[in-house]
């Protein structure tokens, strides 16, 4: 078990001024807020709820009593970043992983996974088509994404060719085909593969940015499932995904 304070933290700043922050030392976490100051003041609750949130699902962290956090890089794009976008192959994605990275980032996926499929299991009948304003997915819509952009996730990094997974209108059944198949292809990463950085339709991916994203991504989604439901007046459980609030 090890305790953690001190934090790095890689830094977005889009063309509206939106501001995505990532933590190296946290798989998948980051904060998106309207500015960079919002952000960064943002960050250490996000951490430490996160933290929690692992160590509450048996992984060998504790929630830090205090979170010191120091930007080592920082970036402009051109791109708005509103709604989580990305851009940057950060200095810290750059490094390879190790299979027991890939193992530890298929746990914390495993976990997020179970609590989004816990919060789907706990909606009452009819729930999946319904939406919020400011939505432009129902909460189906969010799951169909979800799955869609997993094997997505697996082209950035040229690991096809992938098997048809066939056809299915459950999201559940197509969240569950989609997740075997990252698991199976992970699982067998080469050593190159874990070491490699590639351009793909004009950004760059490594193995460790693919790992972050998988877990950013469903827990950027359950967030906005999670607002979906509150809006419709049905309770959610507090903390999904390590979130604080939704």
């Amino acid at each position: 078990m090890t305790t953690m304070s001190a934090f790095s933290a890689a830094v977005e700043v889009g063309s509206d001024r939106w501001c995505t922050v990532w933590v190296p030392q946290l798989l998948g976490l980051f904060v998106n807020e309207p500015s960079e100051r919002a952000a960064m003041r943002a960050l250490p609750d996000a951490i430490a709820a996160y933290c929690a949130w692992l160590a509450g699902h048996g992984e060998p962290v504790r929630r830090p009593r205090t979170v010191s956090v120091k930007v080592v890089e920082r970036h402009r794009v051109r791109s708005p970043m509103r709604w989580g976008n990305y851009n940057v192959l950060h200095t810290f994605e750059r490094k390879a992983v190790t299979p027991e990275d890939v193992a530890r980032a298929l746990r914390s996926m495993g976990i997020m996974r179970g609590e989004t499929l816990a919060f789907v299991d706990s909606l009452p009948r009819g729930a999946l088509h319904w939406t919020r304003p400011s939505q432009t997915r129902t909460i189906k819509e969010h799951l169909q994404h979800i799955a869609a952009a997993e094997r997505w996730y697996l082209q950035r990094l040229a690991l096809g060719p992938l098997p048809d997974l066939g056809r299915t209108k459950d999201p559940v059944e197509r969240l569950a085909r989609v997740r075997i198949l990252v698991g199976w292809r992970l699982l067998r990463l080469s050593p190159e593969e874990r070491a490699r950085i590639v351009q793909t339709d004009r950004e760059w991916w490594s193995a460790r940015k693919m790992l972050g994203r998988f877990l950013y991504h469903e827990r950027y989604h359950l967030r906005s499932m999670a607002r979906i439901a509150r809006h419709n007046k049905t309770r959610v459980p507090a903390g999904l995904g390590g979130w604080r609030r939704y």
